[in-house]
């Protein structure tokens, strides 16, 4: 589906979102980079766990000008060095996990080849990666097109706006609501963010 459709797509289904038709006619989220790198990708994904977009890439940031992210580098160095990046204690140890995981055998060089099942009981056998990490992984690393991170708070009061509910519909609500979009699931999670920023209200 050409981007410049998707949204159209959607609001032929719901609606609901042709709020967001003339503000958000792109959506953005295809094709994976020529250069990708598994470990650093996840390793960014981490760091965005609970942050708001600016506060994370300014730690990516100091993240990338300070240390070697590879597993190699990270296994070397302890979690109280990458706590003085801005890092979490347990957001350190996880990517000290990743890092472990990764020397111990896991191989990521070909993880995109593999279906979503596959990634997610692969990542969350490591400590610290749960399903919300694999779903930004999923959607915003290997651009994989039916994600539904149905546990996200952004997208529950994305939605909730959208259609003016009276309170966050829960993670099952969201889940039934979702099967109206098979396949583009994760563009409708991309514009229920988009329905949170700022002026994006029918005019």
């Amino acid at each position: 589906m050409i981007q410049k459709d998707v949204i159209k797509f959607i609001c032929q289904i719901d609606p609901a979102f042709k709020v967001l038709l003339e503000k958000f006619p792109i959506y953005p989220l295809t094709g994976l980079p020529a250069e990708f790198d598994p470990f650093e990708s996840l390793v960014e994904t981490i760091i965005r766990q609970q942050l708001s977009g600016k506060a994370a890439q300014t730690i990516i940031g100091r993240v990338k000008q300070s240390i070697a992210i590879n597993p190699e580098f990270i296994s070397k160095i302890d979690v109280e060095q990458l706590r003085k990046y801005g890092l979490s204690q347990a957001k350190a140890k996880t990517i000290k996990e990743l890092a472990a995981a990764l020397l111990g055998g896991l191989d990521l060089s070909e993880i995109n080849q593999l279906d979503e099942i596959q990634i997610r009981d692969s990542l969350t056998q490591i400590w610290g990666i749960g399903n919300w990490t694999v779903d930004m992984f999923l959607m915003f690393e290997l651009i994989h097109p039916d994600v539904w991170p149905v546990n996200d708070l952004g997208v529950q009061k994305g939605w909730q706006k959208l259609h003016s509910l009276p309170t966050r519909p829960t993670p099952n609500n969201l889940l039934t609501s979702g099967d109206k979009f098979p396949g583009i699931r994760s563009a409708v999670a991309w514009y229920c963010w988009r329905a949170l920023e700022e002026n994006s209200k029918e005019k």
